[in-house]
């Protein structure tokens, strides 16, 4: 199984959740995993069925976990249950309650039972059993790491050993037969109801909280996937030699059971220092053969002060290029200190916005040389009747279509075009490019100017190479310098279907560009003749050729008014 997934907790209002499972979509992801905590059974399980069908909608399979519950479980939630069920919990040796619910107890069991079933009922396709494990003293207040559980009646009752001889083999055998015995129950509880099960082990496999026998967990008639998570820097290890021990452990243990393995790395915690080490991480894991890889947490948990460093984005980029495998110029960036905008007055948006536009006559000035050889070149090119072919995707290609659209009325010339995407899909489109430069007859006389706002689009890259090929001269354009708003120099100011789309005016009134093509075409002869279109074409500035259906050549003609964008960049 190849996936790249990651955790995702701490936010419950489903329109901001809904934005981060796009981004985390975006970026190639194909999995994530949803923390439901005993806050979030308790007052959160409509708004987490919402969470987990957004996720649905997004093709992102879903994992969730009971973060926390009974303390018996990896997360940092707090447990409501022990609070009310404290006869149910564990005994230390010394004889001391703590607020751990006992794997023993049947109390317990059946709570953690209702709790599978309330996560299946809100869509999961998977319950992560996270870390399954008996009390750690220090997690409750107690400052005395000798101490183990459990010595409770039930355990007693169960175990049939005398426990206050100590932590004897027999009872570590005990202890790790309960926790195995309990994984089997609550497993199958899951599977009766439909579901799928991961369990996800510590990476130990000795002392008061390790599971030494694999095996046994891997045998488990209804577990699907056996994961492990091995945060070297918990374990003060280095990550090639620690990570690739225990990935070869999972993957030999899953390859004998015929289940999935699935490895866990961190993005939490992490500096750009430890970024080498994350990659050795992930190529450790890879070279055990298992390719189900994920990482907590989203935005390298940037969000939440416990887990954050001051470099959680960088960080999140880097497990993000390294898990999905793709390299990745970041063009878009979540800011930390502006998640709260859509909680911000208009006047206080207006002025951040103006802000960051001065940032703009800088990026400018930094290229300014580079833009001057620019210029003199498409000068050249259009004295001597060349012409200037802009090249872009997505909203990279929207801008050139729009600056290309203003010249025809600004500038009275035909002799400025551009060559766009028709979808987003396309600007992965190694063939499209070459393929639209070749429907418009480029040649010497014509210079090709690309705009990419990562520098690294497939689409446009391949068409400036078909561009040398053909013997034009080439211009990259590198929108990831910074930007410049553009405004409309004409009368008409109109969006269309919420994208950038070129308007043209007729009779008073405003129409998407198409209609006003359409009308063209009916009068061939008339004054609103769309020159330099090919008949073939189906819409005014933005058509299909026969070529490349999911492609659009855009070039503007007198009749139009005006063109809307919001920012374009240099």
């Amino acid at each position: 199984m190849k996936r790249a997934g990651v955790s995702y907790f701490g936010v419950r209002i489903p329109r901001h959740a809904r934005r981060d499972l796009e981004d985390i979509a975006a970026r190639g992801y194909t999995a994530v995993l949803h923390t439901f905590s005993e806050n979030d059974l308790a007052y959160y399980r409509g708004t987490m069925a919402e969470i987990v069908a957004a996720s649905h909608e997004l093709g992102l399979e879903v994992q969730m976990c009971p973060w926390g519950v009974g303390r018996t479980f990896g997360g940092e939630a707090e447990s409501r249950w022990v609070t009310f069920h404290p006869e149910a919990c564990q005994m230390l040796d010394d004889g001391r309650g703590v607020a751990t619910g006992c794997l023993n107890n049947p109390a317990y069991r059946a709570f953690c039972k209702e709790w599978a079933d309330a996560a299946l009922e809100a869509g999961t396709d998977y319950v992560f059993w996270d870390e399954p494990h008996w009390t750690v003293p220090e997690h409750v207040g107690v400052d005395d790491p000798k101490r183990w559980a459990c010595v409770c009646r039930v355990c007693a009752e169960v175990s049939g050993l005398d426990l206050s001889q100590g932590l004897t083999p027999e009872v570590e055998q005990f202890r790790e037969r309960s926790i195995v015995d309990f994984l089997g129950e609550v497993t199958a509880h899951v599977a009766s109801r439909g579901g799928k099960n991961t369990i996800c082990l510590l990476p130990l496999t000795d002392g008061p909280h390790g599971v030494s026998d694999w095996d046994s967990v891997a045998a488990l008639p209804h577990i699907s996937v056996l994961a492990t998570d091995p945060y070297w820097k918990n374990f003060d290890e280095s990550a090639d030699s620690f990570v690739g021990r225990f990935a070869r452990l999972l993957a030999e243990t899953t390859a004998r059971h015929d289940v999935d393995a699935q490895m866990w790395l961190p993005s939490f915690g992490l500096t750009p220092d430890d970024i080498p080490d994350l990659e050795a991480a992930v190529a450790a894991t890879r070279a055990a053969g298992i390719e189900d890889v994920w990482t907590w947490g989203y935005e390298a948990c940037a969000h939440m002060t416990h887990l954050a460093t001051p470099d959680s984005l960088l960080v999140w980029e880097a497990v993000t290029g390294a898990l999905t495998e793709e390299e990745r110029v970041a063009t878009e960036r979540a800011r930390i200190d502006l998640r709260d905008l859509d909680l911000r007055p208009t006047a206080e948006l207006v002025r951040l916005i103006n802000d960051e536009d001065k940032t703009v006559a800088g990026a400018v000035a930094e290229a300014a040389e580079s833009i001057a050889r620019a210029i003199d070149s498409i000068v050249e090119r259009l004295e001597a009747g060349g012409r200037l072919v802009y090249v872009g995707a997505g909203s990279s290609g929207r801008a050139v279509a729009a600056d290309a659209a203003e010249c025809g009325p600004t500038f009275s010339t035909d002799r400025i075009v551009a060559v766009t995407t028709e979808d987003e899909d396309a600007e992965d489109d190694t063939a499209a490019g070459p393929r639209d430069l070749a429907a418009l007859a480029v040649g010497p006389q014509d210079i090709v100017l690309a705009v990419s706002a990562s520098g690294h689009t497939p689409y446009t890259l391949a068409a400036l190479d078909h561009a040398a090929g053909r013997g034009s001269r080439r211009r990259d354009r590198d929108r990831s310098r910074g930007r410049r708003g553009r405004g409309c120099n004409r009368r008409c100011r109109r969006r269309h279907q919420g994208g950038h789309r070129l308007a043209a005016r007729r009779g008073g009134r405003t129409d998407c560009a198409l209609s006003a093509h359409r009308r063209a075409r009916r009068h061939p002869r008339g004054g609103r003749r769309c020159r330099g279109l090919r008949p073939s074409s189906e819409s005014n500035l933005s058509h299909s050729s026969a070529s490349s259906p999911r492609s659009r050549l855009t070039q503007r003609e007198s009749s139009v008014l005006c063109c809307e964008t919001t920012s374009a960049t240099c």
